[in-house]
């Protein structure tokens, strides 16, 4: 006899409509500030979390010269730049607010990139130059970011020698709490994907917003300023890292550098959360952001896949490692970190050993229910083989 059902809860057919509907509700009532603390932190740290670490200590030196040197020169490139065309500006802007929306512009996405060159397959070199740079380049962003932002507040003319003290340490704070920060938010990972489309529904809702001001000349001029000045840091930081890496970063992939640094929900976090008050340029800010946003993940993201192609930019196939590989790898970087413990230097392969040790012993049996040391992973990835291999075999056999 079938029963007539009063009461049925099919949460897997709504889930994500309301979902999305309570953090639309909850941004209503809620701040931006507690917002954006929210929903800014795991997007970034999460994708650092799960950053390849062999390829990222090796190449450490080009990453931080890209991360910092780049950064600070496209700030301060930017800043001027804008500042040179502000008498043509709707409004009048001061040159400290001209720096704080140089460095909330100058973010770029890490999630972002990562989408965009795990799409395309970049070789390895060129896909963690710019990945790895775009994750430290968020420590150097946002402290700058509040460090000009409080400029903004209290007047340039009434900082101290300890004001610009507090914002030097502040980046070390920022750097290395946020891989702390990361390693929590790594074991709720599902919240970071949904994180990041919450805040790209808020974008697209703020794009009819009545509260914008659409300064054409401030728009065209900062997106040709974003555009020129990564160009031009890139080949310049590029030509001085060759001049010491023995595997040199060839002019196509330097290029598609240049060309993936795509902005998203950070820079677009940083603008919402302008003080009006000390920025009056608030508005035209937000609505640029929005502008250059729309631009580079539209416009560059969908064109970088074709330019790749056309420039015959060197790509990696994705396979999966043997277990001689794996066990050849392993056995490379101890040998290697070995060399260095005996020569007594602090080397890139020294300082991957010492995260990967810390990883194993005190991040993973937090954050796994049955973690795994590096030969219990590898006994297992034996078995797996043995047993797909017999697999193979018993159908071959049964289909003779």
């Amino acid at each position: 006899m079938v029963e007539w059902m009063h009461l049925e809860f099919e949460w897997h057919d709504v889930n994500t409509p309301l979902i999305i509907s309570l953090w639309l509700f909850c941004i209503i009532l809620a701040k931006l500030d507690l917002f954006f603390l929210y929903l800014l932190p795991p997007i970034a740290l999460e994708a650092g979390y799960f950053l390849p670490n062999r390829p990222f200590f090796r190449n450490i030196g080009t990453i931080t010269l890209y991360a910092v040197v780049g950064t600070l020169w496209n700030i301060v490139s930017i800043g001027v730049v804008l500042y040179v065309f502000s008498p043509y500006y709707s409004m009048s802007v001061p040159f400290v607010d001209l720096l704080v929306f140089a460095t909330l512009i100058s973010a770029v996405d890490p999630v972002a990139v990562l989408s965009v060159f795990e799409e395309i397959n970049v070789n390895k070199l060129l896909h963690i130059c710019v990945f790895g740079e775009s994750l430290l380049n968020d420590a150097v962003t946002i402290v700058l970011y509040h460090a000009f932002g409080a400029m903004a507040r209290i007047g340039p003319e009434q900082l101290e020698t300890e004001d610009f003290i507090k914002a030097s340490i502040s980046f070390f704070l920022v750097a290395f709490g946020g891989i702390t920060i990361g390693m929590v938010w790594a074991a709720i990972t599902g919240l970071t994907t949904s994180c990041e489309a919450i805040i790209f529904v808020f974008l697209g809702l703020s794009t009819v917003s009545k509260k914008h001001n659409w300064d054409i000349i401030f728009i065209a001029v900062t997106l040709a300023a974003c555009l020129l000045c990564r160009f031009l840091g890139t080949y310049v930081l590029t030509y001085l890292a060759n001049r010491k890496r023995v595997e040199k970063i060839r002019l196509v992939d330097q290029f598609i550098m240049a060309y993936g640094g795509l902005r998203g929900a950070i820079c677009y976090g940083l603008a919402m959360t302008l003080d009006k008050d000390a920025v009056l340029a608030k508005e035209m800010f937000v609505s640029t952001t929005v502008v250059v946003i729309v631009f580079t993940v539209f416009i560059q993201g969908t064109t970088i896949k074709p330019l790749v192609r056309l420039l015959d930019v060197k790509t990696e196939e994705i396979r999966e490692s043997t277990v001689a590989e794996q066990l050849l790898s392993d056995a490379q970087d101890d040998i290697l970190a070995g060399i260095e413990a005996i020569i007594g230097i602090q080397g890139p392969n020294m300082m991957r050993r010492r995260v990967s040790l810390f990883n194993s012993n005190y991040v993973q049996p937090c954050m796994m229910r049955i973690p795994a040391n590096r030969g219990q992973r590898l006994i297992a990835k034996i078995l797996s083989k043995n047993g797909s291999e017999m697999g193979s075999r018993m159908t071959i056999d049964n289909n003779v």
